[in-house]
């Protein structure tokens, strides 16, 4: 599978849980911001909260199977850990991505903005 489709897929896992979610707020400052080889998707803490709750990170370690990062936490772990700062940090912003950075494979961030 191709990093573009693994980071598609990973961002439409994020997305669907999201969108099905009965705890759901409306969707109002999703937004995308396109990268080399991927992309980010920012939420609030609201969104992450149902991310969070959805245990999203878990679903997107099947799909992308990445290895760990340098914190030894696997990309799907390292959601489920922002998304909960971002719930616990009202009004905060978290910024979940990847992108190829001139390697082969694609890196991984999670970013909580407080």
């Amino acid at each position: 599978m191709s990093k573009k489709r693994v980071v598609a897929v990973g961002a439409g896992v994020v997305l669907s849980a999201a969108a099905t979610s009965a705890f759901a707020p409306v969707a109002e400052a999703l937004s995308v911001t396109p990268a080399p080889g991927g992309g980010y998707v920012h939420v609030t803490s609201d969104e992450a909260a149902v991310l969070h709750h959805a245990r999203v990170g878990e679903a997107v370690d099947a799909v992308t199977r990445w290895q760990r990062g340098t914190n030894g936490l696997t990309f799907g772990d390292t959601i489920n850990r922002a998304s909960h700062v971002a719930v616990v940090h009202q009004g905060s912003t978290l910024i979940v991505g990847a992108e190829r950075l001139g390697t082969p494979d694609a890196a991984w961030r999670v970013v909580v903005h407080r």
